[in-house]
């Protein structure tokens, strides 16, 4: 959703969709982590990506994004309130990002 709300993208579909694309974006989720040794403790979130024009078998660019945020509260309900936030700052990163590499591939 967020790479379809940027305006970069003509058309954005899902890998097994069937659809085929010029740009391929892979993610890897690297870390979820609630660190409780403090109050209210932190949520922290870190993925890499990889953004590659499968026609050309080449890659165009990859990268690590992270974000740490804090927990609402000091139990479950809270840290998945952090992970939620965390989650959505780095959506929004890679999505500036693809956008910023796609538009100089143009």
């Amino acid at each position: 959703m967020r790479l379809e709300r940027s305006g970069a993208f003509g058309n954005v579909a899902q890998t097994m969709s069937g659809v085929r694309g010029s740009l391929l974006l892979r993610t890897h989720l690297d870390e979820i982590y609630h660190d409780a040794s403090s109050i209210p403790g932190s949520a922290r979130v870190a993925l890499t990506a990889e953004l590659s024009d499968p026609a050309a078998r080449r890659m165009l660019g990859r990268r690590s994004f992270t974000a740490s945020v804090p927990a609402r509260s000091h139990d479950a309900a809270g840290a998945v309130q952090g992970f939620n936030e965390a989650f959505g700052v780095v959506l929004d990163d890679v999505a500036a990002w693809v956008g910023s590499v796609a538009a100089t591939e143009r």
